[in-house]
């Protein structure tokens, strides 16, 4: 219980910062719904009974007109389409609404309709990242660290999901992987144009993961990384400022140990 409240606070710290980023990636997958109708014509779970509703659907999604789409959609699904690009549209719907049970129900149901009619597509090789997305954001840790695993051999320089497996990796007390991941994120290219610094996140959690460990001059070199982002961020500050009292100390200790040998 007081793992899962340390990690509580760990999470809650960069919050803003991975709710952004997270609101970015979903905004950049939603467009990418051009075509798709043609390739539900060549490959789709098709039936005259439902076809017009997927058209109209796939349409609405097209246009950005999305609660219109959720009609046609939903109105196919009713009517027994189980298509695998449909039920992607419709989990990636629930997933930006935070309605995180619906689209895991519709992302799981979609996954194995999306590897048999549309392998090539994009949103086949995405669904590992929606699905850690959407148990990660539910607090479901556990099965979001797989899902971010098989997601990160189709994207291995995504720094959101590095960013999320170090977290995980941190509460599960594999310190090495969760500072290997961390470390990797700063050197994967960033989502542009995102403010706050997403890499002051990325220092803040290297900085105080390394004061725990008690590598007081990572911790440091760190700390001094926070600052160059947020020259009034408290705990950097307060962490350099403890760290130098140490070394002063023990650099006294030392000449005071010098004179009286």
């Amino acid at each position: 219980m007081e793992t899962m409240r340390t990690f509580g606070a760990i999470k809650s710290r960069n919050l803003p910062t991975l709710l952004v980023l997270l609101a970015i990636f979903i905004s950049s997958a939603s467009p990418v719904f051009a075509g798709d109708y043609e390739l539900y014509v060549k490959s789709g779970h098709k039936a005259t009974a439902w076809d017009g509703m997927v058209k109209a659907g796939f349409t609405s999604f097209d246009s950005g007109d999305y609660q219109t789409g959720l009609v046609f959609l939903n109105k196919a699904y009713a009517l027994g389409c189980r298509d695998g690009l449909l039920l992607f549209k419709l989990g990636l719907y629930y997933e930006t609404q935070k309605n995180y049970k619906e689209a895991e129900r519709y992302l799981k149901e979609a996954e194995p309709n999306l590897k048999k009619q549309y392998a090539d597509h994009r949103e086949t090789k995405s669904i590992h990242e929606h699905l850690a997305r959407i148990y990660y954001q539910s607090d479901r840790f556990d099965r979001a660290l797989p899902e971010i695993e098989e997601a990160l051999k189709v994207t291995p320089d995504n720094f959101m999901l590095l960013f999320m497996s170090a977290q995980i990796y941190r509460l599960q007390k594999d310190y090495p992987q969760a500072i290997a991941n961390f470390e990797k994120a700063l050197v994967v290219p960033m989502p542009p144009g995102l403010k706050p610094d997403p890499k002051k996140a990325v220092y803040s959690e290297l900085m105080t993961l390394y004061y725990e460990l008690r590598d007081f001059a990572n911790c440091l070199k760190y700390a001094e990384m926070v600052l160059t982002v947020a020259p009034n961020d408290r705990a950097a500050l307060s962490y350099r400022q403890q760290i130098q009292t140490m070394q002063y100390k023990q650099r006294e200790q030392e000449a005071i140990k010098k004179i009286v040998q």
